[in-house]
């Protein structure tokens, strides 16, 4: 069972999407994701696979988990579900959303894996449109 014990960076690319570097089971290798926050459908989405941080894999040289030097780990890449999930409950994580999101002990604790770019381009507006009626109530 593989788990996120740290969050390295947090990098918000969208309103409530953000690219995610983090370690996996104290892993020396450090991991990469995008995961969104859809807001209106108050669900997580994160695409279908997980790749090694280009920096940290010039380091490393060769993953623990999938024992390559490619970009995407198959190995973390098909348990994506159970790494995203975790993802989603570490407390580092958590306390990275606070300030943008309120009341983070509220949200979904599972990920929903999507990798159909026209949905996430649907989710993305959802949270664009949503982040401009916040600004128009302040």
């Amino acid at each position: 069972m593989f788990k996120v014990t740290s969050i390295v960076r947090m990098k918000e690319e969208k309103p409530l999407a953000w690219n995610v570097i983090f370690k996996v089971d104290h892993s020396v290798m450090e991991y990469a994701t995008d995961i969104v926050y859809a807001a209106k459908r108050n669900i997580w989405v994160a695409n279908s696979f997980i790749t090694h941080d280009l920096s940290s894999l010039m380091a490393v040289k060769r993953c623990a988990f999938c024992m390559e030097d490619k970009i995407a780990c198959g190995v973390l890449s098909r348990e994506h579900q159970e790494v995203m999930d975790s993802m989603v409950t570490n407390e580092e994580f958590l306390e990275k959303l606070n300030s943008i999101l309120p009341h983070v002990n509220d949200l979904p604790e599972t990920v929903t894996i999507e990798a159909r770019k026209p949905v996430w381009d649907e989710i993305l507006y959802e949270n664009f449109t949503h982040k401009l009626l916040l600004k128009k109530r302040d």
